[in-house]
């Protein structure tokens, strides 16, 4: 092709060919703004054109118009260069996982540019999307990208033609990514027997607006208890065991394993409240071995605790209120098993609290008092109370408590008293008829008959009745003995228990009265 123009200055001087659009009418400027370019070899861009620029040197003569011949060869190729440029990332900071949207403009020479731009941060990438037209040389379009680490990151946006015609482009802009917070929290069952590995779990989340999943460990710990969790894991959870009961808080804590997230501790609200407990079968009985009484009589209860297990049990309370028709009631503790008596002795209400119950422990009572009055029955209820807390929870709470009842002997029959009725002993009965007796009891022929509660084997009558008693247990395989005496003012005294490795030898003393023969003493000989 080839151009006139004129007012087209061409100045050669030094070896430079120097070309001016000066003057020329706007419409007519081939080069951008009218500054001075070039040439040979220059480039043009004006209103979209591109091309290559030669020309001759002007030729004056005077009286004619200055004349230049100026050659351009159209460039075809860089019609379709591109300008790539990321406009935007919004929101600028975030945090590791949370979405910024990324807005992207690339720009033609001749038209708008087609095909679609992808996003990258170096690991992490959206894309590729549509570019939509903007204008009649650019196009725009925008993806929503997600980091997955903290850090000051590059953006780079690629354009990729799908027509012919457009060159691909890419462009960088700086974008900075934060550690995103976490919370963490702990769930278990809300009750756990003691020494047993029971699992817990950690709950551990990203917070808003992050996301992802952190790597790192959790810690558990509560009770003088801990366990590690590796993060990540599909089964969150580890195994914490109790070796006292009450009430346990158990936290979670979380480190981080790189600077992607930050720590968090369950703080409260995220922590798992459970109980510890024992699982035992406590097992409480009573008896007196009597079914029947006489006003005054005295009445020898034997109550006792057994732990069946299969664990120690804690923070007990024992009770045996003293029943309506009894008085004057005292009672003795003996034991074994591991377990030492809360008291050796006391008076009235039997209630005692127990720390510490073992496996296979026996908590053995005497508990004895007189007949008052004429009760048509008397009622002995013995109960062992569990911790509110419920640290102790009990197989068989059927076995909680245990009663006994006795009944009074029918007087008054045909308007005559009936006598006094001598209960059912292993040894039998004696009324004093001398000053001077003994009995010998069999204590080897006793043993196969008794068990571990207290039971009447040998009654002493004077003449006002009933005044001595003898008492037989099995304990530990060997027979023990206690003597109960009347007093002068009626109420029963029991001795203490008492072993014997031959058979011992009871005797009394008595003198004769107008009533009949009246005990003066009476006690074991040596």
């Amino acid at each position: 092709d080839m151009a006139t123009i004129e007012a087209l200055e061409v100045n050669l001087r030094d070896g430079e060919d120097r070309l001016t659009t000066e003057g020329l009418p706007t419409t007519q400027q081939f080069l951008d703004g009218g500054a001075p370019d070039q040439f040979p070899g220059d480039v043009l861009d004006v209103a979209g054109f591109s091309g290559s620029l030669d020309s001759n040197p002007v030729i004056s003569l005077p009286g004619f118009a200055d004349i230049a011949q100026v050659n351009f060869e159209t460039d075809t190729a860089g019609l379709g260069a591109t300008t790539t440029t990321i406009s935007s990332a919004l929101p600028d900071p975030t945090v590791v996982g949370q979405p910024y949207t990324v807005t992207v403009e690339v720009a033609g020479r001749s038209n708008a540019p087609v095909g679609t731009i992808s996003v990258s941060d170096g690991t992490d990438s959206c894309g590729p999307v549509a570019l939509i037209a903007a204008s009649a040389l650019s196009s725009g379009a925008s993806c929503d990208l997600s980091s997955s680490s903290a850090g000051a990151k590059t953006l780079t946006a690629t354009f990729s033609p799908t027509v012919d015609g457009f060159t691909a482009s890419s462009g960088d802009a700086g974008h900075l990514v934060n550690a995103a917070a976490t919370s963490v929290s702990v769930t278990g069952p809300d009750r756990l027997r003691i020494n047993t590995p029971t699992a817990f779990s950690a709950n551990l989340a990203v917070t808003a607006p992050g996301g992802g999943e952190p790597a790192g460990t959790v810690t558990l710990s509560g009770g003088g208890s801990s366990c590690t969790i590796s993060l990540p894991s599909a089964t969150p959870s580890c195994d914490l065991s109790f070796g006292s009961v009450g009430a346990k808080t158990i936290t979670a804590s979380f480190v981080p394993g790189n600077a992607d997230y930050l720590g968090s501790s369950s703080n409260g609200g995220g922590d798992q409240q459970s109980v510890a407990f024992v699982l035992s079968n406590l097992e409480v009985t009573k008896t007196d071995n009597v079914g029947t009484y006489f006003p005054g009589d005295l009445l020898v209860y034997t109550v006792q605790l057994r732990n069946e297990g299969p664990d120690d049990a804690v923070n007990l309370r024992l009770l045996d209120p003293v029943p309506a028709g009894l008085e004057n009631v005292l009672w003795t503790c003996d034991s074994s098993g591991g377990v030492d008596c809360p008291e050796n002795s006391g008076s009235g209400d039997l209630d005692l609290a127990i720390s510490t119950y073992p496996v296979g422990a026996l908590l053995n009572f005497s508990y004895y008092g007189n007949v008052q009055g004429s009760p048509a029955s008397i009622t002995n209820v013995a109960s062992i109370v569990l911790p509110a807390d419920a640290t102790v929870e009990d197989v068989n709470l059927a076995n909680n408590s245990a009663s006994d009842l006795s009944l009074a002997e029918v007087l008054f029959t045909d308007s005559f008293e009936n006598p006094p009725a001598v209960p059912e002993l292993l040894v039998g009965s004696s009324n004093i008829q001398a000053e001077f007796e003994s009995l010998r009891i069999p204590v080897e022929a006793l043993t196969p008959l008794l068990d571990e509660t207290a039971r009447p084997v040998f009654q002493l009558r004077d003449a006002s009745g009933a005044v001595a008693n003898v008492y037989a247990r099995l304990r530990e395989e060997q027979v023990e003995l206690a003597l109960a005496v009347r007093q002068q003012d009626g109420i029963w005294q029991l001795s203490s228990w008492q072993a014997y490795a031959s058979e011992p030898l009871l005797s009394w003393t008595a003198q004769q009265t107008t009533a009949g023969w009246a005990l003066i003493s009476v006690g074991w000989e040596d």
